[in-house]
């Protein structure tokens, strides 16, 4: 049995997310963080694979939590260093 389409996106989400911080490049892990909202949002409306209950409305909820902290975070940290 193949893995649900929406496996591939929270694995590749992650990894550009990774990779993102490990080049210290902003846009990467900023488009990573919006995919990690869509994502958290997905999960928490209709779960994962036929699987909706606490867990996954946990596992939703931190997706939402650490991509708005990371977005709001670096664009405060750009803001900062271009002296605006």
């Amino acid at each position: 049995m193949a893995a649900p389409f929406i496996y591939v996106i929270i694995g590749s989400m992650w990894l550009l997310f990774l990779l993102g911080i490990y080049m210290k490049n902003y846009p990467i892990t900023a488009l990573a963080s919006m995919l990690m909202l869509i994502v958290g949002i997905y999960i928490i409306r209709y779960g994962l694979s036929d699987v909706m209950n606490f867990v996954t409305d946990t596992l939703g909820i931190m997706q939402v939590m650490i991509g708005s902290y990371v977005i709001i975070r670096g664009g405060i940290e750009l803001i900062d260093e271009s002296g605006i």
